[in-house]
């Protein structure tokens, strides 16, 4: 895939759009995730639109349990149909129908300097998720401890979970 990567043609630069190669993106942000985060894992990858579409997410080795693991997930393209973005958190969701979610999301189109904005907007919200490990870590640990009744699991269910009359939770 790396090599399908390095082969994929990249657009011509115009006067309102400057490419940002999809392998530079990828290099670029997990050196900068291992520097200001800790150790990452391989990044999983996948393009569409024969190369034009770039999606992946990079595990994020530090505060990982056998109950969570944190992530950043990435996209880019080179078809003007999305800005390039990378999304951070214990769960993150990147997909080719151009849905992107997570706990912290950096956004940026593709216009002039788009290398140096986006460094440092990462930079600022990779530093941010550093901390936002530690409360997310803090916060499974709270939960482990709370007792949700049966019935108030199927209050908060909203019509996913409810309590039959024989008092099961049922799905």
């Amino acid at each position: 895939l790396w090599r399908k990567l390095a082969l994929i043609p990249l657009p011509e630069k115009t006067e309102t759009y400057q490419p940002l190669p999809h392998l530079d993106f990828i290099y670029e942000l997990t050196n900068m995730a291992r520097k200001l985060i800790g150790d990452v894992g391989i990044p999983k990858v996948s393009i569409a639109k024969e190369g034009n579409r770039m999606f992946g997410v990079v595990p994020i080795s530090v505060g990982r349990t056998d109950e969570y693991e944190f992530a950043l997930g990435f996209r880019n393209s080179y078809d003007k149909s999305m800005t390039a973005g990378v999304c951070f958190g214990n769960r993150v969701f990147v997909c080719d129908n151009l849905a992107f979610n997570g706990n912290i999301t950096v956004m940026r189109k593709h216009t002039k300097n788009i290398h140096n904005d986006l460094n440092a907007m990462l930079v600022t919200k990779l530093l941010k998720a550093e901390g936002e490990i530690t409360v997310l870590q803090n916060d499974f640990e709270k939960l482990k401890n709370v007792y949700i009744s049966k019935e108030a699991m199927a209050i908060q269910g909203s019509g996913w979970v409810y309590l039959a009359k024989n008092g099961e939770v049922v799905l």
